[in-house]
């Protein structure tokens, strides 16, 4: 009969952590993933930041980012957990797990949230921020230029919102009515010229309302997906806890 128990506990341990050891391959790729989008973010879609009001975006990439480095490393101390049969590990890594899980859950959230609000927020503020820091604040300068360049807009509403703008009212401008960056193809002093065959009719408010909604999208599915895989993990970490300390006394 102690024979049978005993089997039965290592059988049940065993599946258990086999079970883990393949939640922690796909947590793994999962991990990888959130770094690559958390890196994408900062590398491709990063530059206009300077352009907001507040530090939600990058609080959520962060965040994010931080919290795809933090799986690279939970994976491995589970692994090693399983492998050695190691309860106080496994209770950080249930620890760790549920840390990351609250903190994608928050980045989840945050990211829905602030793709409600991201079109308010720019229509109040970055008309403000680009006619009275172009060719003052050179960080937003070099946005406002990478802005109009990426979305082959010009001006916050329009091109006319330029003639408004600190560096027109100073004469900082010299020649340009708008900046070069608003030209179709971008050439010195390009910008004294305006019509339709040479500069961006485009609104930048719009375009870069409904980039930012899209990419919102995009780390709210990431982080709330993860989430999904990362319940199953809690679970069967506990599991398998409690399952250990039966399977050990039988050793």
């Amino acid at each position: 009969m102690a024979r049978n128990r005993r089997s039965s506990e290592c059988c049940s341990a065993y599946c258990l952590k086999s079970t883990l050891y393949i939640f922690n391959i796909i947590y793994l790729l999962a991990g990888l993933a959130i770094v690559g989008v958390g890196v994408w973010t900062i590398a491709d879609r990063y530059k206009y930041v300077e352009l907001l009001s507040t530090v939600t975006y990058p609080v959520i990439t962060y965040f994010l980012l931080g919290a795809g480095g933090l799986v690279l490393l939970v994976t491995l101390m589970g692994c090693c957990a399983i492998w050695f049969n190691n309860r106080p590990y496994l209770i950080c890594y249930i620890f760790l797990l549920s840390f990351i899980f609250l903190t994608e859950i928050m980045v989840g959230v945050l990211a829905y949230i602030y793709q409600e609000q991201v079109q308010n927020e720019l229509e109040l503020n970055l008309n403000t921020t680009c006619l009275s820091n172009y060719r003052i604040d050179e960080q937003k300068t070099e946005a406002i230029d990478f802005l109009q360049e990426k979305f082959h807009c010009c001006g916050v509403l329009s091109f006319e919102d330029w003639k408004y703008s600190v560096w027109r009212k100073q004469n900082l401008s010299g020649d340009n009515l708008v900046p070069d960056s608003c030209c179709k193809t971008i050439t010195p002093n390009c910008g004294a010229i305006i019509r339709p065959s040479n500069i961006n009719y485009n609104s930048c408010l719009t375009k870069m309302a409904d980039h930012m909604r899209g990419h919102l999208f995009i780390l709210c599915v990431v982080g709330l997906g993860i989430c999904c895989i990362q319940i199953f993990g809690i679970i069967f970490s506990c599991q398998l806890y409690f399952k250990l300390k039966d399977y050990l006394d039988y050793l």
